[in-house]
């Protein structure tokens, strides 16, 4: 009995969480949040027909869901731009 109340005396002492240590990383760079904010972005279930998203290539149009399941999107051309729009991307 003594040996337990001793037992929990120590970890009262010295919780567990203090023996952790947390792994530290830098913050995410600025292409990295873009990355990330153009995935949230084309994975998003509200994602309606038609819906238009700009990426780091260009912008996009969701066309729909695939029959296996994935999203399936289409190049679009930059409507402020006077250039030829993009050729649409394969499916």
């Amino acid at each position: 009995m003594i040996l337990i109340k001793f037992y929990v005396a120590l970890l009262l002492m010295f919780p567990a969480t203090a023996f952790a240590e947390r792994i530290k990383r830098p913050p995410p760079s600025e292409a990295e949040l873009a990355r990330i904010a153009v995935d949230e972005a084309m994975n998003d279930g509200s994602l309606q027909i038609g819906d238009i998203i700009a990426t780091g290539k260009g912008y996009v149009r969701f066309r729909g869901v695939k029959a296996d399941g994935s999203y399936d999107f289409e190049s679009v051309g930059n409507p402020w731009s006077q250039e030829k729009p993009p050729r649409q991307m394969p499916r």
